[in-house]
Order: structure tokens, then sequence, then C-alpha cells
């Protein structure tokens, strides 16, 4: 009778103590969850910065011999330029592309346009023309399609002179797929490892409260009974005996009624 009524208690503890281990758990979750997200778009945003670079380093300065954009192009660095950009866009890892001077006049766009974007009292431009380089996702209103926008100094190969400013804009839809294909994978990574903690923890409660019964009931039984002969005890006989006289007063009253 004792066994059976500490069972169910055994068994709340066990949940309470599952559920004590689920709320961190699902808290540290949520947390590394926003974690990653922050993280894969950090990733995005050091891609477009990657691939600015690789623009700057292989197709735009190789191809200035001129110390300052504000006096324009040759022919011959516009040509250069017109081809090594064509093919990134037909490609379709860049959307656009232009190259200005550190006053903000457009030496060369890859359309044609001479109307600066970005005034040159915007801090990502001051920023590209300090010799840091700025990265930011820009929203467009939709159909227009969302765009990575780098801005970074320009250094001639010609003389390792900084010369002006690119700015590039790289489609973001590129960029996204492997942001949430990276974040996909750390996500999942991080379940099955919450999953592993979440069931060591439990086991480790099934295990704690299973001892605690089975000490719970080894002292129950100590108690009751006799520890030489193993044989029961004055206190068994007397809450056998209480327990009777309950049961036949009960039966009693139950007759009487």
């Amino acid at each position: 009778m004792t066994s059976r009524r500490r069972r169910p208690r055994g068994s709340r503890l066990f949940a309470l103590y599952v559920l004590a281990s689920l709320v961190p758990i699902s808290v540290i979750g949520a947390v590394a969850v926003r974690e990653a997200t922050n993280a894969g778009s950090e990733f995005g945003l050091d891609w477009g910065r990657a691939q600015a670079a690789v623009i700057e380093q292989m197709a735009v300065a190789p191809a200035l011999r001129s110390a300052d954009l504000s006096l324009g192009l040759t022919r011959l660095e516009r040509d250069h330029l017109q081809s090594a950009t064509d093919l990134a866009i037909f490609n379709g890892t860049v959307a656009h592309l232009r190259l200005r001077s550190f006053t903000g006049t457009v030496a060369f766009s890859d359309d044609g346009s001479v109307a600066p974007s970005v005034p040159v009292n915007d801090p990502a431009f001051q920023t590209a023309a300090a010799g840091r380089t700025d990265v930011r996702v820009i929203k467009n209103t939709p159909p227009s399609p969302d765009v990575v926008r780098v801005m970074q100094p320009v250094i001639a190969a010609s003389n390792g002179q900084a010369t002006g400013v690119l700015e590039v804009y790289l489609p973001y839809d590129v960029i996204a797929t492997k942001v949430q294909a990276r974040t996909k994978d750390e996500v999942a990574s991080l379940a099955l490892s919450l999953i592993g903690l979440f069931a060591i923890l439990a086991l480790i409660s099934w295990w704690t409260t299973r001892a605690l019964r089975q000490s719970a009931a080894s002292h129950e039984y100590e108690s009751l009974h006799d520890s030489l002969t193993g044989l029961p005890n004055r206190e068994l006989f007397r809450r056998t005996a209480e327990e009777a006289l309950k049961r036949g007063r009960h039966g009693s009253r139950e007759q009487w009624c």
C-alpha cells in the first residue's frame, strides 16, 4: 500500500525535474537560434565584402592608371573597366557598379549614369574615403530586388595609392541563399545538441527520483521491521491495528446508515 502511494509522487517529481530542465534549455535554444541568425547575417555581409574586394583587386585596380579620378579616365581605362564589369554583371555576380572620386563625381558607371546615388556627406561614403569598407543590406521596394551595397577605397595597381571609392551593389538573393543554408545547418546542429542535453538531464532526473523512491522504501521497511529477524515490529503492528480499527468504524457507520 505504501509503495503504491509513493510511485505517483515520484512520477510527479520526475515530471517537475523534466519541466525544470526544459525551461532553461528552451531559453538557451531561443538565444542560440537568435545568435545563429545574427551570425548568418554577419556571414552574408562578410561574403559581400569579400566579393567586392575581389572585384576591386581583380577587375578595377588593374585597369586604373590615373592617380586622381576627379580628372576622369582615359579611353583605355574605361574600356578595361567596361569589359570587366560587363562580364561580372552578365554572370549575375554584380547588380551595379560605380567608380567615384573622393569629391563624389562618378568617373565610371556600368550603365553610363553619372548621378551619384550616395552623397559625399553620407557616413558610408566617408568611411570608404577614409580607407575603410562599409557594407550593408539595402532594402528596395518590390519589384526591385534587395541588394548588398559595398563601398570601399580603390587602390590603383599602377602606383598603390588610393584613387577613389568603389560603389558595388551585389544581388542579395545569392547571399541570402548562402545565409539561409548556413543558418539552417547551425540551427539543426544546435537542436541536436540541445535534444541530447535534455535527454541526459531527463535520464539523470529519472535516476535521481528512482534512487529517492528506493531509499524512501528502504527506510520505511527498516522502520517497520526488525533489523535482525526481518519480522514486523511494533510500529507496523500499531499501524495495521489502527487501519483495521478505521475500516471497522467506517464499515459500522455504513451499516447503520
